[in-house]
């Protein structure tokens, strides 16, 4: 809370005349109260319909995060350029050129304000996020993919004795 805090001033010094709506935890509407142009709505129902009027998403997972952030998955899903920081990303495999280009990963409050704007200014970088984000969905997030991974974990396991999974 106390980064994004820092972050609201940020964006709302840049971004003047836009709307943050802070959704996904009851926090953000205490949080949004003391920022103008800040809603805060909390748990939702479903997100789809923010994501489909949201021109950048910000997953600010400066402290929490364990495991698969589903949220950055849903905004891959979705086509939605976003920024978020490490924890973010936590539990999804990606390699260096995939952290510059498919995900935009801001640690400290001035990088991630600083990511936040330029994406949001910026239509190409955002198409270009979008894209490769799709690249990264088709390497690592595909089903067969996916197979050919645990069959190669599961081959390394037994020491060499893997039986196809059933769902081949």
């Amino acid at each position: 809370r106390r980064q994004l805090e820092q972050v609201l001033p940020r964006l709302r010094g840049v971004l003047r005349n836009v709307k943050l709506y802070l959704v996904g935890s009851d926090v953000w509407v205490d949080l949004a109260r003391g920022h103008p142009g800040a809603e805060g709505r909390g748990r939702v129902r479903d997100l789809k319909p923010y994501l489909a009027r949201a021109r950048v998403m910000l997953l600010p997972t400066f402290i929490h995060g364990s495991g698969l952030q589903t949220k950055s998955l849903l905004a891959i899903q979705q086509g939605r350029p976003f920024v978020t920081t490490s924890n973010g990303v936590n539990g999804m495999r990606y390699d260096k050129d995939t952290q510059h280009r498919a995900f935009k990963i801001g640690d400290s409050p001035a990088d991630f304000a600083n990511l936040s704007v330029h994406l949001f200014n910026n239509p190409k970088a955002r198409r270009a996020q979008v894209h490769a984000m799709r690249m990264h969905a088709k390497r690592y997030l595909s089903w067969s993919n996916i197979v050919k991974e645990t069959q190669g974990a599961m081959f390394k396991l037994v020491g060499g004795a893997c039986l196809a999974p059933a769902w081949q």
